[in-house]
């Protein structure tokens, strides 16, 4: 009955049909009852191809603090498939609802606002943090709980209407197409927290930092940073396509590494032939990075996203008092890695999750100023957003960034210039 009332008082200005076809707008300010959304099911998790199904559902509606924004393009995100496949954890865990509408990142424009939102105005364009934070609305994260918004959240971004906080909405870069914007903000603000979220160790002028998987995601972003910051970033990448990559995007040296088709996984530390045999053949990367440093003594700051093939070495290759950050664990959570090098020079070794408002914020002001760049690779439609999740989740490492369009049907587009009247 209050939604019902709610939509009323929302539409009561403006004249408009109940459902529209993706990618048609209605008058700005009017919410239909429905909309077209991708959604996944606890019946039907598997591969994004199979368990991503375009629906109707009800459009949100706002609440206290909140806008309904109409989404105009959403970024491809591992979130996505992880709540496609249920794993590592399902979205349905907390039982809020029947169905999960996923994507944590997106670009579009405020549509509607609660009762008593000031800092927004509908009309106003947009990207979304995609983090709540529930108990306080400050620039931390340590007010836990937090919970990424179209992940733990019921609600996201691959739908034609989205509610979000106004705390998660930060201006859009107008300099962008609609897909550029909604596809970096996630992996920039989590990179920016990796890199100057955890003082004394943070980036600076002068300082190396060597960052794995360099010409994707969280470590095209990173590099990209460290650039701007004036520091060295040292790339490691898996091919010469990726090394194109790194190198545009502000990489000074270059490693070679295949995470896909290494197995040297360290077992048994303890066991010293097990051990001598793991660093042998990690002999020739050992002497690359220190090459390319310029000296033996290791990088201020190690940048660690593989995790478990990868973290070993990164505890190597660290100076003494460096450190080595890592957030998730792309080729495995389970990490078995020599810890006297930690000890034995003061490693921290530092995990590192969900941005802050602040870090988003600062990320988000150097795209306005055109110091970073999206990285965007391949823009799909509406329709081929369950395909284009299983090409993500099939392809492996590959550089740059993806969106799908949403609203908007022009991937060259990059404002409408929205009035509100």
């Amino acid at each position: 009955m209050m939604e019902a009332m709610s939509r009323a008082r929302l539409n009561k200005m403006t004249k408009g049909k109940s459902l529209y076809a993706a990618g048609e707008i209605p008058p700005i300010g009017h919410l239909p009852t429905h909309m077209h959304a991708f959604a996944v099911r606890q019946d039907r998790h598997g591969e994004p191809r199979l368990s991503l199904q375009e629906e109707i559902v009800p459009t949100p509606v706002p609440g206290s603090g909140e806008v309904v924004i109409m989404v105009m393009a959403a970024g491809l995100s591992m979130s996505t498939i992880w709540s496609c496949l249920g794993i590592p954890t399902t979205p349905f865990i907390a039982g809020a609802s029947s169905y999960q509408i996923p994507g944590s990142d997106c670009a579009g424009v405020v549509w509607t606002v609660g009762s008593d939102v000031t800092d927004w105005q509908v009309g106003d364009e947009v990207v979304v943090y995609p983090v709540v934070q529930r108990d306080c609305m400050d620039s931390s994260v340590e007010s836990i709980p937090a919970q990424v918004w179209g992940y733990e959240i019921s609600h996201g971004a691959l739908a034609q209407f989205a509610r979000v906080r106004t705390e998660q909405l930060l201006p859009r870069p107008l300099h962008l197409t609609w897909a550029e914007s909604a596809c970096h903000l996630s992996g920039l603000a989590t990179a920016y927290r990796m890199l100057f979220g955890h003082p004394p160790h943070v980036v600076g002028p002068g300082k190396a930092v060597l960052v794995w998987g360099a010409a994707q995601g969280i470590g095209a972003m990173a590099t990209q940073l460290i650039k701007v910051i004036g520091a060295k970033a040292v790339a490691v990448v898996g091919d010469s396509e990726q090394e194109k990559v790194a190198r545009r995007l502000g990489a000074t040296s270059i490693i070679y590494f295949s995470y896909l088709s290494s197995q040297e996984i360290i077992t048994d530390v303890e066991n010293m032939k097990i051990y001598n045999l793991w660093k042998s053949k990690n002999a020739a990367f050992t002497a690359a990075a220190h090459a390319a440093l310029g000296q033996t003594c290791g990088f201020d700051i190690v940048l660690e996203c593989p995790g478990r093939i990868t973290f070993p070495l990164s505890c190597q290759l660290v100076r003494r008092g460096g450190m080595v950050v890592f957030s998730s664990g792309t080729t495995g959570y389970t990490f078995s890695f020599d810890a006297r090098p930690a000890w034995r020079r003061e490693i921290r070794l530092q995990g590192s999750h969900l941005p802050s408002r602040t870090d988003a914020a600062a990320a988000n002001k150097l795209v306005h100023a055109g110091s970073i760049n999206p990285c965007l690779a391949a823009v799909f439609d509406w329709q081929e957003a369950p395909v284009a999740h299983t090409h993500m989740l099939h392809s492996g490492f590959q550089p740059d960034n993806m969106a799908v369009l949403v609203q908007s049907r022009d991937r060259n587009d990059s404002t409408m210039f929205w009035k509100h009247e």
